[in-house]
């Protein structure tokens, strides 16, 4: 399609096209954006359920992180370039296009990754607050409010058996 656009006359509108296109692509790229599940900040809200809940694993940051690393590649492969033109999946642009659109994706799955290691400690962190805390009643998600037995000082000095 992009070869009958450049015979047609139009091989302007079709790189400009296909930079849009891998734009759009990467400004709605981001998988720890959209797939990790948050653990609240708001202390009501922390519960056993909200730790079970929440994603403390790192599949997503990581795969953000290839993402970014294509895009340093991408800024790599444009920069080393001949001046002036440089093959982009297969698309001719120029070379300062190159390097924006690869910088682009570096800082968008840059940011994403770094959002969701973040918000996997958070997730952990969350989690080892319950499992550290044995005064939490599982039934009811809350502190027990009973005081635990306390020894009074003087009950060495009684014989109680």
């Amino acid at each position: 399609m992009l070869k009958r656009l450049g015979d047609a006359g139009g091989s302007e509108l079709a790189k400009r096209s296909a930079v849009w296109l891998v734009v759009l692509g990467l400004g709605s790229s981001g998988c720890s954006l959209s797939m990790m599940r948050t653990a609240p900040s708001a202390p009501a809200e922390r519960t056993r359920a909200a730790a079970k809940r929440c994603t403390n694993d790192v599949l997503w940051p990581v795969l953000d992180t290839l993402g970014a690393g294509v895009g340093v590649a991408n800024v790599v492969i444009a920069q080393n370039a001949a001046p002036g033109d440089v093959r982009w999946y297969g698309i001719d642009m120029d070379a300062k296009i190159g390097t924006v659109l690869g910088a682009t994706q570096l800082a968008v799955f840059g940011a994403s990754a770094v959002y969701g290691y973040v918000q996997a400690v958070r997730c952990e962190n969350l989690r080892d607050e319950f499992e550290e805390k044995p005064d939490f009643d599982a039934e009811t998600e809350q502190r027990k409010t009973e005081p635990e037995p306390e020894e009074r000082p003087d009950d060495h000095l009684f014989n109680y058996e």
